[in-house]
């Protein structure tokens, strides 16, 4: 729900035709995963540096992404690859010359005539609320423990912690939970 509420608030924005979002989330903490990791050209491989991590999952939105899935192997350098020669700025180290540039997933042909996709209508879908844990439910009864102890911490650290986000995010989903009728 939160990644599809970010989608949405972009696509129905006026940004939406300039827009790329690239989404990584690092989640191999426990999970086996049966293919080894890579290695890659890098200075510091005789250190052990050329070793790349477990697969991440990543998802691309933008009106000038390819529809489907790629199975290139892209590493976190990838991105930059792609910024560096859309810019014209050299490419620094050699983790960068051996990454594949995400170029391959954008439309180049139709950026170059000017003509995004449209946003992908996400289906709605209803989760009951028993399947929620204290952690999912974060903006009906303020902040879970775990944050609230994390946020004392941090208090006592003297840095400066804000729990008024709910009513700000919940401001920023309402017009959209309106428009898929699942609030009145």
């Amino acid at each position: 729900m939160f990644i599809a509420s970010i989608h949405e608030a972009i696509a129905t924005s006026p940004v939406w035709d300039r827009c790329l979002v690239i989404l990584t989330y690092d989640e191999h903490g426990g999970f086996f995963d049966h293919v080894p990791p890579p290695t890659t050209a890098d200075s510091r491989a005789s250190e052990g540096f050329d070793q790349m991590g477990v697969r991440v999952p990543t998802v691309v939105m933008g009106p000038w992404i390819k529809p489907g899935v790629d199975s290139t192997v892209y590493d976190h350098t990838s991105w930059i690859r792609y910024a560096a020669e859309r810019f014209g700025v050299p490419l620094w180290n050699e983790r960068l010359e051996a990454a594949n540039s995400i170029e391959g997933i954008l439309d180049t042909e139709r950026m170059a005539r000017g003509e995004p996709l449209p946003p992908t209508i996400m289906p709605a879908f209803e989760l009951p609320p028993e399947a929620l844990d204290e952690a999912c439910d974060y903006g009906r009864r303020g902040p879970p423990t775990h944050l609230l102890r994390q946020a004392e911490w941090l208090k006592e650290q003297g840095l400066p912690v804000r729990f008024d986000a709910p009513e700000e995010i919940e401001a920023l989903l309402e017009p959209i939970l309106r428009r898929r009728g699942l609030i009145g």
